[in-house]
This record gives structure tokens, C-alpha cells and sequence, in this order.
């Protein structure tokens, strides 16, 4: 524990001056004589257009689909406080949360100074959150495509329902969803889905109280998962399974977290989690009886953060305002695993993750890196070790290069859990499953112009310039990967917030390997394809 507190210690002063040159560029502004205590909050609400006698018929028509977000959603968020001088890393900590609920175009959190006295002043504007679910992803002849009904802001409420009807090349999904954040007392939410599949069904249900700002100081949250259903596991590029489980998974698991040290400039955590879990395996077709193995487990873990972010745009999406995590963290634990509790043999599984970040003059990058493990009498039993990076430089106004570097290794990992790329991650002009193991290695470089930043209010498109290579193997058998490159289409909206990113509409030139075979593939997709985010 004293070597999570030196950590956090000696950077104070760079986070705070760091926090604060944030909030200004937020918008976030601390008035002459900011030592006033703030009189009142003044929230400004705007609908997902601001009409007048010359607006659209289907300006109109969003507005009146739509509800504005209550006031109550708004002012549950605010981290200042009445009585006491106005904040400016506070106020850039608010945007950054209402920002983060996905369901507004425009945030702005600064003060005014009004009668000699000093109010602080949010205005926001809404996204348009009822939308129809329309998703297709391509690399040539397999598709995936989705259809359905999402509502993220029901009845301005912060509620999100969804229905989707997924198509995949393994399965069809079935899937309802309803998120209530701060349902109960303003204070805990609940999330719960359910899915159903052509070979299975799985569901979860969570209730809790995360950390809802730096400075939070106690956290709590109640969970349950069932998965029964089929594993399918793939090898070397087969456009086949090699091996086809049935899988049933069950887990109950409570988490407590406790701020030692918490602060707008960072926080020392603990926290606890406690598990009951079932996760059996057998050879299709399932046998009667099934397995049935129940194990419990206990983990702690300490975690130190020095906050720092960055407000920027066209991102990846193209028009909101984008929050991009640039804190350094370190989150170390450790888990227990006694044979009593239905384990083969004692266990303990130390764990790490190192997350860090910078700011230069035009761009930023960060660096993720994770290690789990399970060491036993017998030596290492199992593990994970993942690295990234990512750098992202703007050369100039609406331009945007972006890079991207991983790697990673397993050690018997769980059927159905080995790294998989193709088709949505990974080199995009391969098919799903097309690299599959227990080693991985994967990189990308996109270069974009944001050619129309909003075209008719609606949305952004930019034109990307591309190349990807990565793959995925297991030890043991030859390296297989995957190149490809292109140019393509981004089409993005501050109107429909999408926690996905830009849609990507591309034609990549696949080079050949072992198993495909050259050519110009069209590829639908949405985000990045390395899909890694802070």
C-alpha cells in the first residue's frame, strides 16, 4: 500500500495543473473573483435542434419524436456545490460525465457572474437517442447484419431500452437490454439482458453504485451471469469449426470498493470482489448428465490514478466533442483459490494493469498494458498478458492520423476464449475467425480528412486512407497473418451518438496468405478495427 501512495503522491501538482488547463479548454472558465461562493445552478436545456421559422420538416419532426432530457438527469450529475467558490477542474469533471451518458451533442460547464454574485451555468444540448438499430459488417462474401429498436434517453430519463435481431455467421442473437442508471436514490442503478440464440441463451443482471467521480469515495455493485449454450473453436483460417462444446456458465459476484485518498487530481482505491462460479464444458452433443463443478474465489485489489484527459474531436466519431482518458494508472490484486473451495489445487493469481498517457502540441497517445495470471503448486497454471499503443497526431485542422500497436499471449486459456481476429477486429478484409490462438499481434494506421464536418446538421463524412496487419496463432504451429490496405468513407453525427464510433464504409486490397486469396474486398463496419479504448 505505501508504494501505491508514493505513486500518487509526488504527481499532485502536474495532475492539478493538467486538470485545469483541461476545464479551460472545456469551456469550463473561472470568472474574476472566483473565490465567491457560487448563488444557483443555471441549466439550459436544448432540444436536438433549435428550430426556427426556416427549419427542416425533419428538424421538426426529431424534435417532436423526442423528449429533452429532464433537468433532474442534468443537475444528479453536477460535481460543484453550492456555498463554496467555483471549480474548474470540477466543472470540466461534470462535462466529462455528462458527456460519457451518450446522450447529448453539445455539453458546456462554466460560470457567470450575475448582480455581484457568481452562478454556475450548464447548458446542454440533446442528441437524438430514439433510433432504429441498422448494423452490417462485411469482409466480402460473410456478412453480419443487425435490425432493431434502441432507445438510449426514454422519456428524457437517462433509461436505455433495446431490441436487435443479430444475424452471424455462427448464430443468429435474439437480444433485449434495459440500463437504468441511478434508479434508486439517485444513487444505484440496474442493468439487466437477456439474449437468445439459435444454439443457446445467456443473461445477465447487475445492480450497483459505481465511483461516480475522482473524488467518490466508496463504491458497491451485486452481479449475476448464465451463459448454456455452444463454444465453437477454429483453427488455422478454417471457414469451419475444428471442435463444437457445450458450455454452462453461471457466476454471483459482489464487489466493494473504498477510496483510501480521492480528489479531483486522482485517488488511491481498494477494492474487494467475492465470487461463486460454475463453468463446465463437455462434447457436443451434451451428455446427461451434464458436469457440474462450483468454485469460489476472493480477490483484492488496489488501484492509484493520476487524472488527466483531453477534449477533442472527429475521434472516433465525427462532430461531438470526444473525452480521450490520458490518466496514468496502475491497478495491481491478487486472487485466492483454495482447493476447499472446489479447486483442483491452491491457487493465487496476481494480476497488473499499466495504463498511461501524454499530450503533445498536435496529438496525444496512450499505452495499455495487462497481465492476469494463475500460479498453483503444480507452476503457472493459466494466464493472459496483453500490450497496446496508440498515438494520434493532427496535422492540421480536420485531419487526423491515427496508429495503432498490440500484442498478446495466453496460457491455457478457456475454450471459446483464445484471441480471434477477422471481420470485426483485426485485418478488416478477412472473414470471421480468420486468425485464431493464443498468440496475437496486431497493427493499423488510418490517415483521415473530415471533408464535410455536418452536412444538413445531420451528420459529418470524412474520406480514410488505410493499412492493417495482424494475425493469430498457436504456439507451437507457424505464424499465421494478414494484410491488408484501402481507402474508404467515414460517416459520423453529433445528432445520433454512437458509443461505437464512425461507420466505416471501405474497399481494402487483401494480400494473400496461406488461406485467402488476393483481391478488392468491400468492408462495412463501424469504430476502429483494433477496437481499443481507455
Amino acid at each position: 500500500m505505501a508504494v501505491a501512495a508514493a505513486f500518487l503522491s509526488p504527481t499532485i501538482g502536474a495532475a492539478q495543473g493538467s486538470a485545469q488547463a483541461t476545464a479551460q479548454g472545456d469551456g469550463a472558465v473561472a470568472a474574476p473573483g472566483s473565490a465567491s461562493p457560487l448563488r444557483s445552478f443555471v441549466i439550459e436545456r436544448h432540444d436536438v435542434f433549435d428550430l426556427t421559422d426556416s427549419s427542416a420538416w425533419y428538424e421538426r419532426l426529431m424534435n417532436a419524436l423526442h423528449v429533452t432530457t429532464q433537468e433532474k438527469v442534468v443537475r444528479r450529475e453536477m460535481l460543484l456545490h453550492l456555498g463554496t467558490p467555483f471549480d474548474s477542474a470540477r466543472a470540466a469533471e461534470t462535462a466529462r460525465n455528462l458527456r460519457k451518458l451518450n446522450v447529448f451533442r453539445d455539453v458546456s460547464v462554466d460560470s457567470t457572474r450575475a448582480d455581484s454574485a457568481l452562478d454556475a451555468r450548464v447548458v446542454t444540448g440533446d442528441a437524438f437517442t430514439l433510433k432504429p438499430y441498422v448494423s452490417v459488417r462485411t469482409s466480402g462474401g460473410q456478412a453480419a447484419y443487425g435490425i432493431g429498436i434502441v432507445e438510449q434517453n426514454l422519456f428524457g430519463r437517462l433509461v436505455s431500452v433495446e431490441a436487435k435481431f443479430k444475424h452471424e455467421p455462427d448464430r443468429d442473437t435474439l437480444r433485449f437490454a434495459v440500463n437504468a442508471p441511478r434508479l434508486i436514490a439517485d444513487l444505484v442503478g440496474v442493468s439487466a439482458v437477456y439474449a437468445h440464440l439459435t444454439d443457446g441463451r445467456n443473461g445477465s443482471l447487475t445492480v450497483g453504485m459505481p465511483f461516480f467521480s475522482l473524488a467518490s469515495r466508496t463504491s458497491a455493485e451485486v452481479s449475476g451471469e448464465g451463459i448454456d449454450g455452444r463454444v465453437l473453436r477454429y483453427v488455422e483460417g478454417a471457414p469451419d469449426p475444428s471442435d463444437s462444446l457445450q458450455r454452462r456458465f453461471a457466476i454471483g459476484r459482489t464487489q466493494l470498493g473504498r477510496a483510501l485518498r480521492s480528489g479531483d487530481k486522482g485517488y488511491l482505491r481498494l477494492q474487494l470482489e467475492a465470487q461463486v462460479r460454475r463453468d463446465d464444458f463437455a462434447a457436443a452433443p451434451a451428455p446427461d448428465p451434464f458436469p457440474h463443478t462450483v468454485t469460489a474465489a476472493v480477490a483484492l485489489f488496489a488501484e492509484a490514478s493520476r487524472a488527466e484527459y483531453v477534449v477533442t474531436r472527429d475521434y472516433r466519431n465525427i462532430g461531438p466533442e470526444e473525452d480521450v482518458d490520458l490518466s496514468t494508472r496502475v491497478r495491481v490484486g491478487a486472487s485466492l483459490a483454495p482447493s476447499a473451495w472446489g479447486y483442483e489445487r491452491n491457487g493465487v493469481g496476481p494480476s497488473l494493469e499499466f495504463l498511461t498517457g501524454m499530450q503533445f502540441p498536435r496529438g496525444f497517445a496512450f499505452v495499455d498494458a495487462r497481465a492476469s495470471t494463475l500460479y498453483t503448486s503444480a507452476g503457472l497454471d493459466s494466464g493472459t498478458f496483453t500490450v497496446a499503443g496508440t498515438m494520434v497526431v493532427n496535422p492540421a485542422r480536420r485531419h487526423m492520423a491515427v496508429f495503432f500497436l498490440g500484442a498478446g499471449r495466453e496460457k491455457n486459456p478457456f475454450p471459446g476464449e483464445e484471441f480471434d481476429l477477422g471481420l470485426t477486429r483485426g485485418p478488416r478484409a478477412f472473414p470471421q475467425h480468420a486468425f485464431t490462438g493464443d498468440r496475437a499481434i496486431m497493427g493499423t494506421a488510418e490517415y483521415r480528412w473530415t471533408a464535410i464536418p455536418e452536412l444538413a446538421k445531420l451528420i459529418g463524412i470524412g474520406v480514410a486512407a488505410f493499412v492493417d496487419y495482424g494475425g493469430a496463432w498457436y504456439g507451437g504451429s507457424p505464424k499465421r497473418t494478414g494484410t491488408d490496405a484501402g481507402l474508404g468513407f467515414r460517416v459520423g453525427s453529433a445528432r445520433f451518438p454512437s458509443i461505437n464510433g464512425a461507420a466505416r464504409i471501405d474497399m481494402a486490397y487483401r494480400f494473400a496468405n496461406d488461406v485467402e486469396q488476393a483481391g478488392w474486398v468491400l468492408v462495412l463496419g463501424t469504430g476502429f478495427v483494433f477496437e481499443r479504448t481507455r
